[in-house]
Order: structure tokens, then sequence, then C-alpha cells
């Protein structure tokens, strides 16, 4: 049975990453920072109402939480030392960064413009939306980096794309998925290097991937949102399930398996491609 650990998983994208791994029969650890939350019913699709405590019910023993504020490093090195086995790492866990909708510029003072945000606001979104995947890569690295096919997933967003801003605005939170986009393809080069250092077969690669998942109902997408928390989560789960039996994970994909971003492929990648060729 496979173990996927999901961060922030008791309401929004990670609580729907819970259930879909749920019902597809694997065993998953979540983590959650407020104990109160657990049992808050959440609408995933129309009609369908869950929460933590009721898949707890639902799958006896499949389902395993933890209390984790991601921002907290020495509290993420004693979770991974709970885990001994673990095929997907889902880092979930993220905020906007700025507190109002405007992204406006506002006059500060006689000498200077600042933008809708503080320098404060700016660093909680860098803390949490990537430190915390810098943090969480680090602590479960040696598991990740010696289980064939594993694959570590950074739920990110279309607005990180480094080639792709057109509209401007949303600073802290842009800059921070942009910086975790390119974490997570260098930590799944990194998998790569390390693996074919193990001389181990090139094919069973662990890898690593950012997918965005979409304009989502949750808190942070709102309710006019186009796609449900089960359309969304779904689909993610597809895209990981093809990227970790192809490999593929030079590019920021969205939901729907649709590549935004391609990244040129590392020299480790071109030669893991030739040995998923080779094995065909």
């Amino acid at each position: 049975m496979e173990h996927v650990v999901v961060t922030g998983g008791n309401r929004g994208i990670g609580l729907g990453f819970v259930y879909q791994y749920l019902e597809a029969g694997c065993e998953v650890t979540t983590t959650y920072r407020d104990e109160s939350t657990l049992g808050n019913l959440q609408e995933i699709s129309e009609g369908v109402e869950i929460s933590l405590k009721a898949l707890q019910e639902k799958y006896p023993g499949r389902l395993s939480l933890y209390q984790l504020d991601v921002t907290d490093e020495a509290g993420i090195l004693q979770f991974a030392s709970t885990i001994k086995k673990i095929d997907v790492l889902i880092s979930n866990a993220g905020i906007k960064g700025y507190s109002i909708a405007s992204t406006e510029w506002r006059d500060h003072c006689a000498l200077h413009v600042v933008r809708d945000h503080t320098s404060d606001q700016f660093l909680r979104s860098f803390e949490v939306n990537t430190l915390a995947l810098q943090r969480l890569m680090n602590a479960f690295w040696p598991l990740l980096s010696t289980t064939s096919n594993a694959c570590a997933v950074y739920v990110s967003s279309g607005v990180g794309q480094t080639a792709g801003n057109d509209n401007g605005g949303y600073a802290p939170y842009r800059v921070a998925k942009a910086g975790s986009n390119m974490l997570i393809t260098d930590c799944s080069i990194e998998f790569m290097r390390d693996w074919k250092k193990q001389k181990r077969p090139l094919h069973e690669t662990p890898c690593a991937v950012a997918i965005c998942p979409g304009w989502v109902r949750t808190d942070m997408g709102g309710p006019t949102a186009r796609l449900s928390i089960e359309e969304s989560t779904s689909g993610m789960k597809k895209v990981i399930d093809e990227v970790r039996a192809t490999k593929k994970s030079n590019g920021l994909y969205m939901y729907d398996g649709e590549v935004v971003e391609q990244y040129i492929p590392s020299e480790v990648l071109r030669e893991v491609f030739q040995a998923m060729e080779s094995c065909r």
C-alpha cells in the first residue's frame, strides 16, 4: 500500500488530496494546525461534504493526523522522523501574503511609494510558501531519494510563471510561488542525480513537480471560483500519476495536465528519458 503525506490537509486543496488518495486505496498522513477544525465539514463537490474526522471514521487505520506548523523547522524534522515510508509528498500549505485585494500603488510618504503589502507580509509569504517547502524537502530527502518512483509535489499557482506575468500585482504570493517552482524543479534534478549515484535503474527514479490547482472554491479562491475541490484535486492526482510514470517533471503543470511553463530538460533528465524509452 502506498503512503501519501499531505501538509495542510484539514481544509481546501489539502483535504481534497487526502480524500482522493484514501479513495484510491492509499495510506495517508496529513498535518493540521488547529485541532478544533478537524470536524469542520467542507463541500468538495456539489452535495458532498467531508472532514478529516469523518474520513478517519470512513477509512479506519488508513488516515493519520499530525499537528504541525509548517514554519516550525524543528517540528518538521520531528514530524519527518515519525514517517517510515513515503511514496508521495504533497506540500500544500500556503498563504496569500497580503491583506487586501487591491494591487494599486498608493502614497506612503513624501519620498516613498509602496504596494498594498508590507515587508512583514512579504517575508511571511516567503516563509510559508517557500521556506516551508525547502524545510520539508530537507526533512524528507532521505526517504524520498531512496524510494522507487517517489514524487514530491508542490501546490503552486499560475501567477508563479516567470515568463507569464502580464498583470502585475500580488507580489508576495507571486514571488514566493515562482521561487518554489524553481526549488521543486531543482529538487527533481537532485533526486535523479542521487538515484544515478546509487546505480539504481533510472526509469524508477524519484522526481518532483509543481502543479497549479486552478481557480478553486476554497477560502483563498472564494465561493464563485470555477472549480470544485474534487475537480481540481482529482485532476492533479492524474497529473501526479502521469509524472511518476513518465518522469516529465520539467514544467509547471495545470490541474488538467496542461504545461503552462516548460523548462529545458537537465542532462540527467535526458538520461532518464532515454532509460524510459529503452524500457518500452
